[in-house]
């Protein structure tokens, strides 16, 4: 079908079609590259808490250990022989 300046619309209707599937294709590839960041961002930070965890716990046992130590002196210290 021809419009009146010689071009064929049905082409141009194609053409149109194809650029809409292709943005509907890029546009769904960017959600899941969006939803694939936030899976990401949401395991790196519970990594992040639970590696901050784990520095507590082994500052919590050095501090027990140096007590320990501390104790272990004085006990050997004031000991019967």
């Amino acid at each position: 079908m021809y419009n009146g300046s010689g071009e064929c619309k049905m082409s141009e209707e194609s053409e149109e079609i194809g650029i809409k599937a292709e943005v509907e294709r890029l546009t769904a590839r960017v959600e899941a590259l969006n939803e694939a960041r936030e899976a990401f961002n949401e395991r790196y930070s519970n990594m992040s808490e639970k590696i901050g965890e784990l520095r507590s716990m082994i500052m919590a046992n050095e501090r027990d250990a140096d007590e320990f130590k501390h104790m272990s002196k004085i006990y050997n210290k004031y000991k019967m022989p």
